[in-house]
Parts: C-alpha cells; sequence; structure tokens
C-alpha cells in the first residue's frame, strides 16, 4: 500500500516520506523508497503474561512514547512543519495505535486504560485514515493472523477514535484506487 500511496503522491507532485510505527530520530528523506517486508512469523497471541511481563510491558511502553515524541520532535516534525520543502506528504503507519487494537503485535500485556493514555500523550497526527476489510481479506494478506484473532483486531480498531480521523476506506479496494481516495481526503 505505501508503494502504490507513494507512486500517486509523486504523480500528483508531492514528495513523499513513509515512517513504519516508531519514527526515527534522523528525518526520513522525502524520497525514501517503499520496501517490502516479508510477513512475519505466525503468532499465538497474548500469553497469560505474570506481574514480570506485565512490569516489562509498561517499561517498553513508556519507552516508546519517549521513543514516539523524539522520533517526532527530531525527525518528522521537519516535514511536517515544511522545513525540508514544501508539499512532503508525510505517511507514519499505524502510529502507536497498535498498542490498543493489536497488543499481541507489540507484547503488551499492562493494562488497556494506559496504553490508551500513552496513546493519547503521544504526538497526534494531523490526518488520520483507517482502512476498513472484513476479516477474511485481512486473514488471506495477513497469513499469520486466524479468523478470529482478525475479528477481534478489526472490533479494537473499529472502536478507536483517533483524532482528526476523517475517513473510513475499504481496503478491499486495489492499492491504486485506495491511494487516490486517500490522496482525494488529504486534497
Amino acid at each position: 500500500m505505501a508503494g502504490a500511496l507513494e507512486r500517486a503522491a509523486r504523480a500528483r507532485g508531492r514528495r513523499f516520506a513513509y515512517v513504519h510505527w516508531i519514527p526515527t530520530t534522523v528525518a526520513p528523506p522525502a524520497s525514501m523508497p517503499c520496501t517490502t517486508v516479508p510477513p512475519p512469523p505466525k503468532r499465538t497471541g497474548l500469553a497469560p503474561a505474570g506481574l514480570s511481563h506485565r512490569v516489562l510491558s509498561v517499561g517498553r511502553l513508556c519507552r516508546n512514547l519517549v521513543r514516539f515524541w523524539a522520533g517526532y520532535v527530531m525527525g518528522m516534525r521537519r516535514h511536517v512543519a515544511g522545513l525540508r520543502g514544501p508539499d512532503v506528504l508525510v505517511v507514519a503507519d499505524r502510529w502507536m495505535y497498535n498498542y490498543i487494537a493489536q497488543p499481541v503485535s507489540v507484547a503488551y500485556h499492562g493494562p488497556p486504560t494506559l496504553a490508551r493514555l500513552a496513546v493519547w500523550l503521544a504526538p497526534r497526527p494531523d490526518l488520520t485514515i483507517v482502512l476498513d476489510a472484513p476479516a477474511d481479506v485481512i486473514v488471506a494478506r495477513k497469513q499469520e493472523l486466524t479468523l478470529d484473532e482478525a475479528e477481534s483486531e478489526l472490533g479494537r480498531w473499529r472502536q478507536l477514535s483517533p483524532p482528526n480521523a476523517v475517513a473510513h476506506l475499504d481496503a478491499t479496494l486495489s492499492p491504486d484506487v485506495l491511494a487516490k481516495q486517500i490522496l482525494d481526503v488529504i486534497a
């Protein structure tokens, strides 16, 4: 999807930068290429966690909140504020919402309320676009998930109310069509 979005942005004369999950403290170049990452291994879900797992999870959550702020201030803000030139579209994939909607993917065993607080304290995106698809489509694309896991994650994603959310788009569309819709929403 990021590759299609990059092509569509460039076709409209916009420079493009992509950040997957946690922004780095170095600004991504405005011409950062999108690469394909192999699928992760099959997950087994969150096992019942003892106190030590919960403490480590909360520690990682706090560390990552600091990393989000450091990456935003020292890296992304240059693009967002236009300091690296006009018309840079910065796409931050997932942001901190994984802690709420996909705790398995970040091995988070802490309290959901604390995850929501951390997301609230994180820098806020200017715009949030939510891509939605039926669970069977997601399982076909993310084979590490079971149908039950996909349905559970979809329920949590749909319950999110991110600030500046303006659109829920149909992720079953082709990446090129979806990228054009996203750019139309941005415009």
